[in-house]
């Protein structure tokens, strides 16, 4: 078993970007309470389409964060699989991206200050629009370089290290 540690360093940034614009599509789910947190409304306003308490909004947010962020785990596992059968490398390559981007998410990497700020970097071009827009532009631009790191893995990798 020789592992590929070019294949498991793509894959790795490639996952960490991807999780990480599912787990900002995630605060798109509620836009009244993106706005609320984000100061533009005022907390008395919060009836609206999707009604609830304010705890109850936050709770249906955060676990839909939760889902997207294991979602978008399981997704860039086994894309990474995929990759890697295809390369004809060993298997242990994915499951090492697995592993290492399942400890970062065990260890809070999403929710320290200075990954927050590298990862809402490219939102800082389009701080004029909305909240909801600035969200949603940052999360299609990570999710378009995770993915674009996987498609060029096929060619940026040898066969092995």
């Amino acid at each position: 078993m020789k592992l590929n540690f070019k294949i498991v360093g793509l894959h790795f940034l490639a996952a960490v970007l991807v999780i990480a614009a599912f787990r900002q599509y995630s605060v798109l789910y509620d836009l009244e309470l993106l706005k609320v947190l984000d100061g533009q409304k005022m907390f008395e306003n919060m009836a609206g389409s999707r009604g609830g308490t304010l705890g109850e909004r936050l709770t249906s947010s955060l676990y839909l964060k939760f889902i997207l962020t294991y979602v978008g785990l399981g997704l860039t596992f086994l894309t990474s699989l995929f990759i890697t059968l295809r390369k004809k490398e060993h298997w242990a390559n994915s499951v090492l991206v697995l592993l290492l981007v399942f400890s970062l998410i065990l260890l809070n990497f999403y929710y320290a200050e200075s990954v927050r700020a590298v990862l809402f970097f490219p939102a800082r071009a389009f701080m004029s629009f909305s909240i909801s827009n600035v969200y949603l532009l940052n999360a299609s631009i990570l999710l378009s370089v995770g993915i674009g790191i996987y498609l060029l893995s096929f060619k940026w990798t040898s066969k092995t290290v």
